[in-house]
């Protein structure tokens, strides 16, 4: 496949469901049949945060009555640590296919820096704990958390406890 952009050769990313363009910089993600990526409903009115993964303007959205931010560019998700936990537990207990196979954590992104939209400190970067083999991004001072594309529907599909 090759990028949209550019036209050169995508690669995969290790561990995630989108595709990089090393000649342009760019991302490209799979879309679902309705539209969206991570069955994200993007409002698209841009705020005045950018995105700390590629720097693009975060525009609203919602999913499951959550609010949150989207990237228009890498479609990362920034939402409150509250609306993670309750669309974590509403997704979870909602879903009705089996749970899709564990993958193993990629160390490598334990090594990441991300600084946080809000306050630009470095965030947390640690494995989420709950459901799902996910590295995350967490700012404990401005009580937000950044996921990368994919990583709410692998802690959606991940084997254990359904709430």
């Amino acid at each position: 496949m090759n990028c949209p952009r550019c036209s050169g050769p995508l690669s995969p990313v290790p561990g995630r469901t989108y595709l990089f363009c090393e000649y342009c910089s760019a991302f490209h993600h799979p879309v679902a049949p309705d539209g969206s990526v991570d069955r994200i409903l993007v409002l698209g009115e841009e705020g005045e945060l950018t995105c700390p993964t590629c720097r693009e303007m975060l525009r609203s959205a919602t999913a499951e009555g959550c609010g949150l931010l989207q990237c228009r560019g890498c479609s990362g998700l920034l939402l409150t640590q509250d609306d993670f936990a309750l669309l974590v537990r509403t997704r979870r207990a909602a879903r009705e296919e089996p749970p899709a196979e564990p993958t193993p954590l990629n160390a490598e992104e334990l090594k990441r820096e991300v600084r946080c939209p809000v306050c630009r400190k470095r965030m947390e970067t640690h494995p989420y704990y709950g459901p799902g083999n996910a590295v995350i991004d967490s700012c404990a001072s401005c009580k937000v958390v950044w996921l990368d594309c994919g990583e709410l529907t692998a802690i959606e599909r991940a084997p254990g406890r359904r709430w």
